[in-house]
């Protein structure tokens, strides 16, 4: 992987809402050398990587609170999403150092009232967003980084999936057709960055 920056002062690093990040590459460099050092593999890494830049770009970004709160929530979810092809049925172990991670982002008070005005703007009731069982069904696009050992990781994640294999034709076709009209309206474009919805699937989408 990339080369490690050196572990920050950490008494200039609590002087800002972004920290210091000696290497440009968009992680606060504690969260980075913490990440590197807790993850068992590449996998893991990366998806740890993916999560606290998209949660960190968007509560320092220069945007009104509805619009980080929408990112925020999105940023999330993909995490989510991600996490869970990565983890598969480990998902107790996922949340502990998903929360782990976040009492580090927040290690200032400065970054904590931040952090939670953003998440106080981030509800789920703005409309239009996809259900928990979207969010599983549309993994395949969330990973924002190449897979190593695809094959075993997807094996893994598709045992993890079994509630799928029994759902009947009439509702797999039922969550398509959400897919389908929020596709249409460009949800998935504008929030995730996908063009054709079905790319994502891990069902047969006929």
């Amino acid at each position: 992987g990339n080369p490690e920056p050196p572990y920050p002062d950490l008494e200039e690093d609590v002087k800002t809402l972004e920290g210091i990040d000696a290497d440009k590459d968009g992680l606060r460099d504690d969260l980075e050398i913490w990440i590197n050092r807790n993850s068992k593999d590449e996998n893991e890494r990366n998806l740890w990587r993916q999560t606290v830049k998209m949660k960190t770009e968007t509560i320092v970004s220069d945007d009104d609170d509805k619009v980080k709160g929408l990112k925020y929530f999105w940023s999330s979810q993909i995490s989510v999403a991600c996490g869970v092809l990565i983890f598969g049925d480990r998902h107790e172990e996922m949340s502990r150092i998903n929360s782990l991670l976040l009492d580090l982002i927040m290690n200032t008070k400065k970054r904590e009232i931040f952090y939670t005005k953003t998440t106080n703007t981030a509800s789920p009731y703005h409309g239009g967003f996809a259900t928990n069982k979207e969010i599983l069904l549309l993994n395949k696009c969330f990973c924002h980084f190449e897979i190593k050992d695809r094959e075993k990781v997807m094996e893994r994640y598709q045992a993890y999936q079994k509630i799928f294999v029994n759902l009947s034709r009439e509702k797999i076709n039922m969550y398509l057709e959400g897919f389908k009209v929020r596709n249409e309206r460009g949800f998935y474009e504008k929030f995730f960055g996908i063009n054709d919805y079905k790319s994502c699937l891990d069902i047969d989408a006929e």
